[in-house]
């Protein structure tokens, strides 16, 4: 029914440009950003056609909303906005993609923002960091660029070698969608399935840069559904996770994360915390539980004075 409504609407708008402006397959870039203002114009006026169809002036009495002329000034705005859409190329199969990738983000957000708050007055809330805890981003990150075919030597790339080079491929990886190619960390489901099964509420901290990258925050839902991992609560954090943890989160019963620096900070806040290194995430899951259920009062890693993080800072 789409295709068929979506076909109908490209032959319109075919015929449309072709009489008053330009082919369709002869638009330049120039061309669609200004049928873009122009779409938008049309599109504003008619939401206010919408408006106009329901009575919403509080100090007067207008009737009944007009079912019939609201829908037909609905499907003007639909046929306006899918018009917009012909003149950027979009398809119907990636109108379906991108509804369906945008869902996921508003759904988690939703459940995040309105759900999330009554979980957190306890203490069976854990925190989880997701590169190199769950996600193998040093494997993966090597593997996307071998596939990149320009090149590229890991020693190449090495941040102590040319930090530009690295964040530039980071940069590449993050707006490309490649994070979605991560592979999973052994043991992660077992590790998360522990959690759950003794009643946790899962929550990701990530410091990945969706102000950057947005397109990262429904590339990272997606990788989680992809995996089996839950999604329900994933929050972004360019602060300190430490702090944000004890301002977010002040009676979580655990924070994993690869960063050595974060696990101390945050036990210096009195939170119990575990670095994750080399893999170990399902091990270091299985440590929490056992002193958590023998009453450990002050659980996680001990580290030493000075060590620096785990794995190279991905955020």
């Amino acid at each position: 029914m789409l295709e068929d409504l979506w076909r109908r609407q490209l032959a319109f708008t075919q015929l449309l440009l072709s009489t008053v402006d330009r082919p369709l397959e002869q638009l330049t870039e120039d061309d669609r950003i200004r049928l873009t203002k122009e779409y938008i114009e049309y599109l504003h006026a008619e939401l206010v056609e919408v408006l106009n169809n329901v009575p919403w002036k509080k100090h007067r009495y207008l009737g009944a909303a007009d079912r019939d002329n609201l829908l037909e000034e609905l499907v003007d705005c639909q046929k306006f906005l899918w018009g917009l859409m012909i003149i950027w190329n979009i398809n119907p199969k990636e109108l379906g993609r991108a509804f369906n990738r945008k869902s996921d983000v508003v759904d988690q957000r939703f459940k995040q923002e309105h759900l999330l708050p009554k979980q957190v007055a306890n203490n069976k809330v854990v925190i989880v960091d997701i590169d190199d805890v769950v996600a193998d981003w040093e494997r993966g990150f090597e593997t996307w660029v071998d596939q990149l075919g320009e090149n590229f030597k890991p020693e190449d790339y090495a941040k102590h070698i040319d930090p530009g080079l690295r964040e530039r491929l980071k940069n590449r990886i993050h707006s490309s969608g490649g994070m979605l190619e991560l592979p999973l960390m052994f043991g992660s489901n077992n590790a998360i399935d522990m959690l759950q099964k003794e009643g946790y509420t899962i929550v990701w901290l990530t410091a990945r840069p969706v102000g950057k990258h947005p397109r990262l925050i429904a590339d990272t839902v997606a990788w989680l559904k992809k995996n089996n991992l839950p999604t329900e609560y994933i929050y972004w954090s360019d602060l300190n996770k430490h702090l944000f943890v004890v301002q977010k989160f002040p009676t979580a019963a655990a924070l994993f994360d690869d960063h050595c620096d974060t696990i101390a900070h945050a036990k210096e806040f009195g939170i119990r915390a575990y670095v994750v290194e080399d893999g170990d995430f399902l091990t270091k899951v299985d440590l929490f539980l056992q002193e958590f259920s023998n009453g450990v009062e002050e659980g996680g890693d001990t580290l030493e004075q000075g060590e620096e993080g785990a794995s190279d800072t991905l955020e």
